[in-house]
């Protein structure tokens, strides 16, 4: 490589770190708000998934074991309505578990952009332990009655 082609790299890649080192922020600051929920959820719509849950499994066999006894016919429209109001709830499904989904985007996303160590961070705000860490060092007097034994 010519020495001048490898210093225009060079200062390429300087002056877009320092651009981008202002957009940075520390993995323990990284957070998956409700905004970008939202922002998946539209991208999440557009796409092509599916999963079947274990009613919907269980209502996919008694139909079977219905067809086999020759019992199929005469529910069949129950059957129907209960598919329709299975995948009604698994439209909402994503609204009802924003909170879990949220927090294991926050961690993914976290451990891509910071690595390991903000695969730890991120989970700071919706980690148990650490909650009642630091409730425990905001409350002087049962801290020290920890640090005592009693």
């Amino acid at each position: 490589m010519h020495p001048r082609a490898f210093l225009v790299i060079i200062r390429c890649r300087t002056s877009i770190a320092a651009e981008t080192a202002s957009y940075r922020i520390e993995a323990a600051q990284f957070e998956f708000g409700h905004d970008d929920f939202q922002d998946f959820k539209e991208y999440s719509s557009s796409r092509d998934y599916g999963y079947t849950t274990e009613t919907e499994k269980a209502l996919q066999d008694l139909e079977r074991k219905a067809d086999e006894e020759q019992y199929l016919a005469s529910i069949k429209h129950t059957v129907d309505a209960l598919r329709s109001e299975f995948e009604r709830n698994k439209n909402a499904d994503i609204d009802r578990h924003e909170k879990e989904i949220t927090n294991l985007l926050e961690t993914e996303i976290a451990s891509r952009y910071y690595f390991d160590r903000a695969t730890v961070e991120a989970t700071f705000d919706s980690d148990r332990d650490i909650q009642a860490a630091l409730d425990l060092f905001n409350n002087p007097k049962k801290y020290k009655a920890v640090l005592s034994g009693k």
